[in-house]
C-alpha cells in the first residue's frame, strides 16, 4: 500500500456464491479468500471486520455464511445498525460467481401497474444460493434486485457515510442475454418458479417502502459509492482454471479479481490513483471490459484524503 491506510476503520462483506442447484460450478468461492487475503495482509483490516458468506465448504442453510438471499440482506442491515462502524469508514461490498446474472423484463401476466413501472427496460438482479426454493412459507425465494441493493447501499450512505466501494466480479445482467455463454462465463439460468412481482415486493417488504422501490420516480443513489464491475453490459465476466493450494485440486479464480487484486499490489498503485485509473490497469479484453462507475469515481482508491 503506498500510503497510510487505517484498517481498522476498514468494513468488508465479501460474498462468494458457488454450486447452485441449476448451475453448478467448482470455484470454492477462491475469490471471497483472495480479497480476505489482501484486506487482511495488505490493508490490516481486522478479523472481526470482514464478514465472509459463502466461502466454507461445510456451509449449511442453518449458517450464518451460507449466502442465503436474507442472510446477504441482513448483513448489509448489520452494517447500518453496527454502532463500532463509525460514519467515515470504509465499507467494502463484495460480489463474486454467479452474483449479479439475471435480467428480468415484465410480462402481460404482471398486469398494468408493473408494465409501467418498467417501461424503461428491465431490472437487473444478484443471484442468491437459495434462489427460487421454497421458503418457510412454500413462496418461491426471489434473486435481489438492483432496485433493492442500491436502495440499501443508500441507506448505510445516509448512517455511515459515502466511503463505500462496491465490487462485481460477475457477469453484468445484460450479458445474460446474449445467447449460449463463452466457456468460463460466469452466468446462471433464470428461475423457474419465483418472479418478478415477487422479487419487487420481497424488496419493498424488506425496505418498508423507505425508499420505496415500486415508485415510478425511483433513481439509482450514485452517490453512495463507486462501483468496480468485471466488465460491460453485454459482455460476460469470465473465470480461468487454477489449482489449489494441494497443486492438484481444479478451482477457478475470476480474471477481474486476479487482476484487481495484482494492480492493488503493484507499483502501479501510488496514493493519487483514482478509482477511474483502475480500468487502465486492470486486464482487458474484446470480452471483458471493466467498468467504473459512481459520482466519486475521481476520488483516490479508498477514499484517502
Amino acid at each position: 500500500v503506498p500510503h497510510s491506510i487505517d484498517g481498522s476503520r476498514f468494513w468488508a462483506i465479501l460474498i462468494g456464491i458457488d454450486g447452485y442447484e441449476l448451475d453448478p460450478l467448482d470455484g470454492r468461492a477462491e475469490d471471497v479468500k483472495a480479497m480476505e487475503k489482501y484486506l487482511s495482509d495488505n490493508l490490516h483490516v481486522p478479523k472481526e471486520h470482514i464478514q465472509l458468506l459463502g466461502p466454507k465448504e461445510s456451509a449449511s442453510p442453518c449458517d450464518t455464511i451460507y449466502p442465503s438471499r436474507d442472510n446477504i440482506i441482513d448483513a448489509l442491515f448489520i452494517i447500518i445498525a453496527n454502532d463500532q462502524t463509525m460514519y467515515g469508514d470504509n465499507i467494502i461490498i463484495y460480489f463474486s460467481r454467479h452474483a449479479h446474472a439475471s435480467y428480468y423484463f415484465p410480462s402481460e401476466d404482471d398486469g398494468k401497474a408493473l408494465l409501467d413501472l418498467i417501461d424503461l427496460g428491465g431490472i437487473e438482479a444478484i443471484c442468491p444460493i437459495d434462489r427460487d426454493k421454497r421458503g418457510s412459507n412454500s413462496v418461491p425465494i426471489p434473486d435481489i434486485s438492483n432496485r433493492e441493493l442500491n436502495s440499501i447501499v443508500s441507506l448505510i450512505a445516509r448512517k455511515k457515510g459515502n466511503r463505500i466501494t462496491a465490487i462485481f466480479d460477475c457477469c453484468h445482467a445484460g450479458g445474460v442475454s446474449r445467447g449460449s455463454p463463452e466457456a468460463g462465463a460466469r452466468v446462471t439460468r433464470g428461475t423457474k418458479v419465483a418472479t418478478l412481482r415477487g422479487m419487487l415486493d420481497a424488496g419493498e417488504k424488506r425496505l418498508g417502502g423507505n425508499p420505496s422501490i415500486m415508485s415510478r420516480n425511483w433513481r439509482p443513489d450514485l452517490a453512495s459509492h463507486v462501483i468496480l464491475a468485471a466488465c460491460q453490459n453485454y459482455q460476460y465476466a469470465m473465470a480461468k482454471k487454477v489449482r489449489r493450494k494441494d497443486g492438484e485440486t481444479p478451482g477457478y479464480a475470476g480474471i477481474f479479481t486476479e487482476s484487481l487484486l495484482s494492480f492493488l499490489r503493484s507499483g502501479a498503485y501510488t496514493a493519487e490513483t483514482r478509482y477511474v485509473g483502475i480500468a487502465s490497469y486492470v486486464h482487458q479484453s474484446l470480452h471483458q471490459t471493466p467498468v467504473i462507475d459512481g459520482d466519486r469515481k475521481d476520488a483516490r482508491i479508498w477514499y484517502q484524503d
